[in-house]
């Protein structure tokens, strides 16, 4: 699910959470199931963004040490130029 998509499901569930609420309103069992459902709904928001977090600083972490490791390999082609003597 794209979080375009996450989103615009969870705008139409707060939208529709008093009419719900208002329904279920006389069954006490159901009002606990439903608080019991939006928390699961959160705990899997929470962990997508953990995950997408977590995946971007890999992807951070990746690109650093490449960068690195480019300007290492850079600066020993400089050297071995410099240590050339040309005729």
């Amino acid at each position: 699910m794209s979080k375009n998509e996450s989103i615009k499901l969870n705008g139409l569930r707060w939208a529709f959470a008093p009419v719900v609420v208002a329904i279920v309103a006389p069954f006490p069992a159901v009002g606990v199931n439903l608080t019991a459902s939006e928390s699961q709904i959160r705990d899997a928001n929470m962990a997508q963004e953990v995950s997408a977090h977590t995946k971007d600083q890999i992807l951070v972490t990746v690109q650093a040490q490449l960068a690195a490791t480019v300007n290492l390999n850079a600066k020993d082609v400089l050297q071995l130029f410099a240590g050339l003597k040309l005729p």
